[in-house]
Protein backbone atom coordinates (compact mmCIF):
# COMPACT_ATOMS: atom_id res chain seq x y z
CA UNK A 1 0.00 0.00 0.00
CA UNK A 2 1.42 3.39 -0.96
CA UNK A 3 0.82 6.62 0.91
CA UNK A 4 1.51 9.13 -1.88
CA UNK A 5 1.78 9.26 -5.65
CA UNK A 6 4.77 7.63 -7.33
CA UNK A 7 5.80 10.33 -9.81
CA UNK A 8 8.21 10.35 -12.72
CA UNK A 9 8.34 13.83 -14.21
CA UNK A 10 11.62 14.14 -16.13
CA UNK A 11 14.38 12.08 -17.61
CA UNK A 12 14.72 9.00 -19.76
CA UNK A 13 12.19 6.20 -20.10
CA UNK A 14 11.25 4.30 -16.97
CA UNK A 15 10.28 0.65 -16.75
CA UNK A 16 8.04 -0.62 -13.96
CA UNK A 17 8.25 -4.40 -13.55
CA UNK A 18 5.51 -5.96 -11.45
CA UNK A 19 5.70 -9.66 -10.67
CA UNK A 20 2.45 -10.24 -8.75
CA UNK A 21 -0.44 -12.14 -10.26
CA UNK A 22 -3.96 -10.74 -10.49
CA UNK A 23 -6.66 -13.39 -10.39
CA UNK A 24 -10.29 -12.27 -10.44
CA UNK A 25 -11.44 -15.92 -10.55
CA UNK A 26 -10.78 -16.20 -6.80
CA UNK A 27 -12.61 -13.04 -5.88
CA UNK A 28 -13.40 -10.23 -8.33
CA UNK A 29 -13.05 -7.67 -5.54
CA UNK A 30 -9.52 -8.79 -4.67
CA UNK A 31 -6.19 -9.03 -6.38
CA UNK A 32 -4.02 -11.91 -5.24
CA UNK A 33 -0.26 -12.00 -5.23
CA UNK A 34 1.74 -8.78 -5.21
CA UNK A 35 0.04 -5.56 -6.25
CA UNK A 36 0.00 -1.83 -5.63
CA UNK A 37 -2.90 -0.17 -3.87
CA UNK A 38 -3.55 3.05 -1.95
CA UNK A 39 -2.91 3.07 1.79
CA UNK A 40 -5.88 3.73 4.06
CA UNK A 41 -6.18 7.52 4.20
CA UNK A 42 -4.71 7.99 0.69
CA UNK A 43 -5.77 11.46 -0.56
CA UNK A 44 -8.91 11.48 -2.74
CA UNK A 45 -8.69 12.55 -6.39
CA UNK A 46 -5.04 11.50 -6.59
CA UNK A 47 -3.22 9.09 -8.91
CA UNK A 48 -1.19 6.16 -7.63
CA UNK A 49 1.31 6.56 -10.52
CA UNK A 50 1.90 9.81 -12.40
CA UNK A 51 4.06 9.96 -15.52
CA UNK A 52 4.99 13.38 -16.93
CA UNK A 53 3.88 16.88 -16.07
CA UNK A 54 1.77 19.45 -17.91
CA UNK A 55 3.30 21.39 -20.80
CA UNK A 56 6.71 19.72 -20.50
CA UNK A 57 6.40 17.21 -23.34
CA UNK A 58 10.01 17.42 -24.49
CA UNK A 59 11.35 16.92 -20.94
CA UNK A 60 8.91 14.23 -19.79
CA UNK A 61 10.04 10.60 -19.73
CA UNK A 62 9.05 9.11 -23.10
CA UNK A 63 8.94 5.36 -23.66
CA UNK A 64 7.79 4.39 -20.15
CA UNK A 65 6.67 0.77 -19.86
CA UNK A 66 4.56 -0.95 -17.19
CA UNK A 67 5.14 -4.71 -17.44
CA UNK A 68 2.28 -6.71 -15.85
CA UNK A 69 1.14 -3.93 -13.50
CA UNK A 70 -1.26 -5.14 -10.80
CA UNK A 71 -2.99 -2.09 -9.38
CA UNK A 72 -6.14 -1.78 -7.24
CA UNK A 73 -8.09 1.27 -6.05
CA UNK A 74 -9.12 -0.49 -2.81
CA UNK A 75 -7.29 0.48 0.40
CA UNK A 76 -6.36 -2.14 3.04
CA UNK A 77 -9.47 -1.18 5.03
CA UNK A 78 -11.58 -2.40 2.06
CA UNK A 79 -12.73 1.06 0.96
CA UNK A 80 -12.41 2.52 -2.53
CA UNK A 81 -10.54 5.81 -2.56
CA UNK A 82 -12.74 8.51 -4.11
CA UNK A 83 -11.37 9.81 -7.40
CA UNK A 84 -8.31 7.57 -7.28
CA UNK A 85 -6.58 7.00 -10.63
CA UNK A 86 -4.29 4.02 -11.16
CA UNK A 87 -1.98 5.57 -13.78
CA UNK A 88 -2.07 9.19 -14.97
CA UNK A 89 -0.07 10.04 -18.11
CA UNK A 90 0.42 13.76 -18.78
CA UNK A 91 2.02 15.21 -21.94
CA UNK A 92 4.19 12.12 -22.31
CA UNK A 93 4.77 10.03 -25.45
CA UNK A 94 5.00 6.28 -25.97
CA UNK A 95 3.66 4.81 -22.76
CA UNK A 96 3.06 1.06 -22.87
CA UNK A 97 1.04 -1.19 -20.56
CA UNK A 98 1.80 -4.86 -21.11
CA UNK A 99 -0.66 -7.37 -19.60
CA UNK A 100 -2.10 -4.99 -16.99
CA UNK A 101 -4.59 -6.00 -14.33
CA UNK A 102 -6.20 -2.80 -13.04
CA UNK A 103 -9.28 -3.13 -10.87
CA UNK A 104 -11.72 -1.51 -8.47
CA UNK A 105 -11.34 2.21 -9.08
CA UNK A 106 -14.48 3.51 -7.33
CA UNK A 107 -17.12 2.16 -9.68
CA UNK A 108 -19.92 2.56 -7.15
CA UNK A 109 -18.97 6.16 -6.29
CA UNK A 110 -18.60 7.07 -9.98
CA UNK A 111 -15.23 8.70 -9.49
CA UNK A 112 -12.31 6.29 -10.09
CA UNK A 113 -10.28 5.83 -13.27
CA UNK A 114 -7.85 3.02 -14.09
CA UNK A 115 -5.86 5.06 -16.67
CA UNK A 116 -6.15 8.81 -17.34
CA UNK A 117 -4.44 10.40 -20.34
CA UNK A 118 -4.04 14.17 -20.62
CA UNK A 119 -2.15 16.27 -23.13
CA UNK A 120 -2.78 19.98 -23.41
CA UNK A 121 -1.22 20.62 -26.80
CA UNK A 122 -0.89 18.69 -30.04
CA UNK A 123 2.49 17.04 -30.37
CA UNK A 124 2.76 16.27 -26.65
CA UNK A 125 0.29 13.38 -26.85
CA UNK A 126 0.63 10.05 -25.16
CA UNK A 127 1.02 7.64 -28.06
CA UNK A 128 -0.47 5.20 -25.55
CA UNK A 129 -0.45 1.42 -26.11
CA UNK A 130 -2.01 -1.48 -24.16
CA UNK A 131 -1.21 -5.08 -25.04
CA UNK A 132 -3.39 -7.73 -23.40
CA UNK A 133 -4.65 -7.58 -19.85
CA UNK A 134 -7.81 -6.66 -17.95
CA UNK A 135 -9.32 -3.44 -16.64
CA UNK A 136 -12.19 -4.37 -14.35
CA UNK A 137 -14.78 -2.90 -11.98
CA UNK A 138 -13.88 0.77 -12.47
CA UNK A 139 -16.00 3.84 -13.05
CA UNK A 140 -13.78 4.68 -16.05
CA UNK A 141 -11.40 2.18 -17.60
CA UNK A 142 -9.34 4.42 -19.90
CA UNK A 143 -10.15 8.13 -20.10
CA UNK A 144 -8.36 10.66 -22.29
CA UNK A 145 -8.84 14.39 -22.73
CA UNK A 146 -6.84 17.27 -24.18
CA UNK A 147 -5.78 18.31 -27.69
CA UNK A 148 -2.74 16.02 -27.62
CA UNK A 149 -4.65 12.86 -26.70
CA UNK A 150 -4.21 10.94 -29.94
CA UNK A 151 -2.82 7.67 -31.22
CA UNK A 152 -4.29 5.17 -28.78
CA UNK A 153 -3.53 1.54 -29.58
CA UNK A 154 -5.27 -1.31 -27.73
CA UNK A 155 -4.80 -5.00 -28.46
CA UNK A 156 -6.31 -7.92 -26.57
CA UNK A 157 -7.55 -5.79 -23.65
CA UNK A 158 -10.63 -7.00 -21.74
CA UNK A 159 -12.69 -4.12 -20.35
CA UNK A 160 -14.82 -5.90 -17.75
CA UNK A 161 -17.66 -4.41 -15.65
CA UNK A 162 -16.58 -0.79 -16.08
CA UNK A 163 -19.25 1.91 -16.24
CA UNK A 164 -17.26 3.64 -19.01
CA UNK A 165 -14.77 1.42 -20.83
CA UNK A 166 -12.79 3.69 -23.16
CA UNK A 167 -13.89 7.32 -23.16
CA UNK A 168 -12.49 10.44 -24.79
CA UNK A 169 -13.39 13.84 -23.35
CA UNK A 170 -14.73 16.85 -25.21
CA UNK A 171 -11.30 18.27 -26.06
CA UNK A 172 -9.51 15.02 -27.02
CA UNK A 173 -7.37 15.37 -30.15
CA UNK A 174 -8.94 12.53 -32.08
CA UNK A 175 -5.84 11.39 -33.95
CA UNK A 176 -6.77 7.75 -33.88
CA UNK A 177 -7.88 4.74 -31.87
CA UNK A 178 -6.81 1.31 -33.04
Amino acid sequence: AIESTISVTTGPAVQFWCLGAGNRQLNPKMLTGGYVRPASGFPPDTPLFSIGRPSAGRNNPCGTTFLTPRISGIAPDGKAIRGCTGIRVTDTADVHLIEPFLANFDRAGQSGTAVALTAASPGDGPGFCVTGGIISACWRGIYGDGAGVTDLRLSGLLEHSNVQGITLGATAGGGGLQ
